[in-house]
């Protein structure tokens, strides 16, 4: 089919809802509970309404202080986001919203991250949301918009990867599959002069939306859906950051989702029919179909089950709870502070409850959000990781990444101190809060000369016997810095990435298993390996 012609009534450009950016699974978990519950709710009075103006703070939909607006309209946009993901559809295109297989799932708390991954590599174009009055998108489209950008950071000639730039390419030109070679050149075309002007076959042409305004920034407009859009593939853990050249941001596919990526690609030749607003209905369930085959429920099935906003909100301020101290969680404290929220201890103990069997998913997901973060959640990363090695047994554990040395001029300190009880013996962590840590030279030159003797300010009587890097993902290949560091303090230096941590966390190891095999090692052991052990 390639490149399609001007239509001067459509547009040709992709488009994705921009209201919420961040479309993290457990943030949008929040929000569809409680946006599909509130078409009963009186906006303008009662108990009632008060709760789920508090409720849509602390979910941040609302930004604090907001709760005096209480015009529902603008509510509207977030409706229209959960329907083009797919989690949401209206009966005869009605106005109360139900969900589909795949908003129930995630209204169940089943494994959100997954659930948005189904999402986003089945979104399509056509699609009920292309159909729509407010983006008119060309009916001749027909492409998977997300698949074709992870298609594209499997090139080879593309480095395997895509800057934030890059991705205006697919956007303007991602017409069908037909298109891909067409859009690879431009790519490259880019990279080489660095000018969108100079790359952009029509300006005026490729750029337009029935929308757009002549004194508009079209350029800018299209370099904002193209961050939507890997927005949205960062929140599935789909991608990761890849470092930045020029201003530029780059991005590439994240290897753990490898086999799950082939088997939707299987997929890639089917289209969900839609022709016109009265496939509408079959066209929302089938894409929000999640694991089946087909959504046989009928619409009464479908209807969201309803929860007063006082078990809603204690059961948001759990999630939150479980996130803001990972694998360091307290039922106890949890109830007590609840009750001055004046929920119930009922409500309270049965928000715990619900997530008895999906904690463990839910906090897993946080620290790998945490580990990919860049840096930006660097402590939030540390203090987890100092909490899953208490859970291993080593109990003496401390974080600290924030103290000063008084003994060393240098006054810093590795990111946490690693002991089980009954030994002298204690080990080293720097955690890495980033996808592509590779051992530099300034790193290596820390751990030589300031980290190897920080040991002993905790604890005088202590002896360092190993020092590990956690981080969050591995590039290149380290086994020669980790020899080098090995040779140069005298001591075992290993590394581990946040994967590998979570599958220890599900084996039943002694610390000593973990200090002989894992840390004590002096090489890079993956969580592949980790898993066959």
């Amino acid at each position: 089919m390639g490149l399609l012609d001007f239509d001067l009534k459509t547009r040709r450009v992709w488009m994705f809802p921009r209201n919420i950016r961040d479309i993290a699974p457990w943030k949008l978990y929040r929000i569809l509970k409680i946006l599909v519950q509130c078409d009963d709710i009186d906006q303008y009075s009662g108990e009632d309404q008060k709760m789920m103006y508090r409720l849509l703070e602390e979910s941040g939909i609302k930004k604090k202080g907001e709760i005096r607006d209480r015009n529902p309209g603008g509510m509207r946009t977030y409706y229209s986001q959960l329907e083009t993901l797919g989690f949401v559809f209206r009966p005869d295109n009605g106005k109360s919203y139900h969900f589909t297989l795949a908003g129930e799932s995630m209204s169940e708390e089943e494994n959100p991250l997954q659930i948005l991954q189904y999402q986003l590599l089945r979104h399509q174009y056509p699609s009920a949301y292309g159909l729509g009055q407010n983006v008119k998108m060309d009916p001749r489209m027909k492409i998977k918009p997300f698949m074709f950008l992870l298609r594209l950071l499997h090139d080879e000639r593309l480095d395997f990867k895509l800057s934030n730039f890059d991705v205006v390419f697919p956007v303007i030109y991602g017409h069908n599959d037909d298109c891909y070679e067409f859009v690879v050149k431009k790519i490259l075309e880019f990279r080489e002069l660095g000018v969108f002007e100079d790359v952009i076959t029509n300006w005026e042409i490729d750029l337009f939306t029935p929308r757009s305004s002549p004194s508009g920034n079209p350029i800018g407009n299209i370099k904002d859906i193209a961050n939507t859009a890997m927005n949205y593939l960062k929140a599935a853990a789909l991608i990761l950051e890849a470092g930045k050249e020029k201003g530029r941001t780059f991005y590439s596919f994240n290897d753990h989702y490898e086999h799950f990526y082939r088997e939707i690609e299987k997929e890639s030749d089917y289209y969900i029919p839609i022709r016109s607003k009265s496939d509408y209905q079959s066209f929302q369930r089938n894409y929000g179909r999640y694991l089946k085959s087909k959504d046989t429920r009928t619409t009464t099935d479908s209807k969201p089950r309803k929860e007063s906003p006082s078990l809603q909100f204690a059961t948001f301020k759990y999630v939150e709870f479980l996130n803001e101290e990972l694998y360091s969680d307290d039922t106890a404290l949890f109830i007590s502070e609840m009750a001055k929220y004046g929920i119930s201890q009922k409500d309270a103990v049965c928000a715990t409850e619900k997530f008895k069997d999906k904690k463990d998913s839910l906090q897993d997901n946080t620290y790998l959000e945490y580990a990919y973060s860049g840096g930006k959640q660097a402590s939030e990363f540390e203090k987890a990781t100092t909490e899953l090695l208490k859970s291993f047994g080593f109990s003496e554990s401390q974080w600290i990444g924030r103290r000063k040395s008084y003994n060393n001029w240098r006054g810093n300190f590795p990111d946490v101190y690693i002991k089980k009880p009954g030994t002298q013996e204690c080990g080293m962590a720097d955690a890495k809060a980033t996808s592509s840590y590779s051992l530099g030279h300034d790193d290596m030159l820390k751990l030589r000369e300031t980290y190897i003797h920080t040991n002993l300010e905790i604890d005088p009587n202590s002896r360092l016997g190993y020092f590990v890097y956690i981080v969050g993902g591995i590039k290149g290949n380290i086994s020669q810095s980790l020899s080098m560091l090995s040779a140069a303090t005298g001591l075992p230096v290993s590394a581990l990435d946040a994967r590998g941590m979570l599958k220890i966390k599900r084996k039943n190891w002694s610390p000593s298993f973990i200090e002989e095999h894992l840390f004590k090692t002096g090489a890079y052991i993956s969580a592949d390996e980790i898993e066959l052990m």
